[in-house]
Formats: structure tokens, C-alpha cells, sequence
């Protein structure tokens, strides 16, 4: 610097931050002691933000055991669950194989009796896995649901699996889970499947697409149904991207009835009676006053026998 020249007000300013900076830590600059109240909160906000856990759990039909993805902060495993004992065991551990930059995991399972189960892999493909741990019969590329069987009690044989990508140059079949028999499944609908709905027997019969109209701009969303695999497909409501439209969730037994989430008239989103002849909705059958309907389970009925909400965090009913 020029002996004549006068520091500027900046260089004073970051002269004496780094001064402070550099200098020991007192004693009496240590944070204060964390109250209980604090720890707690902490505890909190640190279990929340852990990415360990189960991401997944089913129980089997016979209710003996219970399946469960379990991610630890780097893969996803499987483990099988005694329903009595709470002893657990891993059934399908990350695999690495040469060419994958990652490991082959698994991703979700279905039970598709009560000793196998259909995994979902991160390779593309769905695979039967029994107690063993061992890959079987491939059945497709993505799981969808089983097909109850025509005899409550005998046990369900066929699912409904998806290959290249269910909702994206979709081929859908019913496949047999013990022989890999399959059936295809006609769609016939133009755009994007968004959301395919089968009754009871495995027939499609309501669906959600997404297309783009030539000269348009934006997405439209289209609902969809047809009495059965043979009969043409009818509108039953559209709309832009950007509006909200109610979605179908399933097809009640020997019926054009529809059920179907919607949050027309209120707050949330909640399970309605849908008539397909009149386009409007009917009776309320699952809802919360203050959280949305996420998601059910059924029976081999099709009764619904758990409801999931999601409020300021996911409860089951």
C-alpha cells in the first residue's frame, strides 16, 4: 500500500472478521446446553430425515407372515417376517452384477400365496420368490395385482402384470403365477395409460389416459369405461392437465357402477359410488373430514378392509 493511503472501510471490515475467525474459542462462546425440549425436537427432525426403514410391509393371505422392504441408507432388501414370533430373516439381498453401476434390488412385493411372493427388481423384470430367496418364474415387468379366483376357496392362480413399462407403450396380460401361461389383454385406447382398473375376474374395464391434440396446447386427462373386453370404450369425463378430474379406483361386481377418488363438493379426496349412466357421482363410501383418502386394501371380495390417509403424516384405518 501507498504510504499516503488510507485503508478503506472494507478492508477494515474483512481484516477484522478474519481476526475474529482466527482467534480462540473461549470458554464462554461454546453453544449453550440443549434443553430437553430441544432434544427432543432434534430426535425428532433426525428420525425424519434418516432414510433408513421399511418402506413396505404386506401381510400373507394366511396371515403367518409378513413381507417388508427394507431400505439402510444404501440398497433395498427383503425380509421375511414371523407374524408370531417377530424372528426375521432376509429373503433377497442386493445382488451386484458386472455391467450394473448399481446393485440389483428389490424394489416391492406381492404375496401371491402364502409362500411366494411376486418381487418387483430394479432390472425390469418381476420375478416369483419363495422362502428359499431364489428368483423363479419371470411373469413380467411390472406387478399389478392378483386375480381372484372364481372359487373363494380355492387359491387365486393368475395375475395382472405389465411388460416394457406399464404406462408407456403398454402390453398388459394376465399370466398364471405357478405355469407363466399367458393371455393378453386388449386395450385399445389412444394416448398414455395413466391408470388401468380391472373388476373381480382381471378384465379391464375402466382406465384414465393422457394425450396431447394436435393444435392444442397442454395435456388432456380422459376417463374411461367399457361393460366388458368386448364392449367399445366410452368417455365418461375430460379435462385439461391443469384442472383436477376424479380417477377410477375400481368396478364393483355385474355392474356399470364405478367406484372412484374425488374431492368434488369437498376438502379432501375421499372413495365415492360413480354411475356410469348418469356420469355422477353417488354415495360416499371411504373419506376423512380433514385428510386425503392415499390409498386401500381389499379382500378377495373386493370389501374394502384398510384405508390409508395422509394428514401431516400417513394413518391407517
Amino acid at each position: 500500500m501507498h504510504p499516503r493511503a488510507r485503508p478503506s472501510r472494507l478492508s477494515i471490515i474483512v481484516c477484522a472478521l478474519v481476526a475474529t475467525l482466527a482467534a480462540p474459542i473461549r470458554a464462554s462462546d461454546d453453544p449453550p446446553a440443549l434443553t430437553p425440549r430441544m432434544k427432543l425436537a432434534r430426535s425428532i427432525v433426525n428420525k425424519m430425515l434418516d432414510p433408513r426403514g421399511v418402506s413396505q410391509m404386506t401381510l400373507a393371505p394366511d396371515g403367518k407372515h409378513l413381507a417388508a422392504i427394507v431400505w439402510n441408507g444404501f440398497s433395498n432388501a427383503l425380509l421375511l417376517i414371523d407374524a408370531n414370533t417377530s424372528a426375521a430373516q432376509t429373503l433377497v439381498e442386493p445382488e451386484y452384477r458386472s455391467g450394473w453401476t448399481t446393485s440389483i434390488q428389490p424394489m416391492r412385493a406381492h404375496w401371491i400365496s402364502a409362500d411366494a411372493l411376486a418381487v418387483d427388481f430394479n432390472d425390469g423384470h418381476c420375478a416369483v420368490v419363495g422362502f428359499d430367496g431364489r428368483r423363479g418364474l419371470v411373469l413380467g415387468d411390472r406387478f399389478v395385482r392378483m386375480i381372484s379366483a372364481a372359487n373363494p376357496d380355492e387359491p387365486a392362480q393368475w395375475a395382472i402384470v405389465g411388460e416394457e413399462g406399464l404406462f408407456s407403450n403398454v402390453s398388459i396380460h394376465r399370466v398364471n403365477v405357478v405355469t407363466g401361461d399367458k393371455v393378453d389383454v386388449p386395450i385399445g385406447l389412444p394416448g398414455d395409460l395413466v391408470y388401468a382398473v380391472f373388476d373381480r375376474a382381471g378384465r379391464l374395464r375402466a382406465a384414465t389416459t393422457s394425450e396431447s391434440s394436435w393444435g392444442t396446447h397442454g395435456l388432456k386427462i380422459t376417463n374411461w369405461y367399457r361393460h366388458d373386453e368386448q364392449s367399445p370404450w366410452q368417455v365418461l369425463a375430460q379435462a385439461p392437465m391443469t384442472q383436477e378430474l376424479w380417477r377410477p379406483l375400481g368396478v364393483p361386481d355385474n355392474s356399470d357402477k364405478l367406484v372412484v377418488l374425488s374431492r368434488d363438493g369437498r376438502d379432501t379426496w375421499a372413495m365415492f359410488d360413480y354411475d356410469v349412466a348418469t356420469r355422477s357421482l353417488g354415495g360416499l363410501r371411504v373419506g376423512h373430514p380433514t385428510e386425503d383418502l392415499i390409498g386401500t386394501d381389499e379382500d378377495a371380495r373386493q370389501n374394502v378392509i384398510r384405508a390409508t390417509t395422509h394428514g401431516l403424516k400417513p394413518e391407517t384405518y
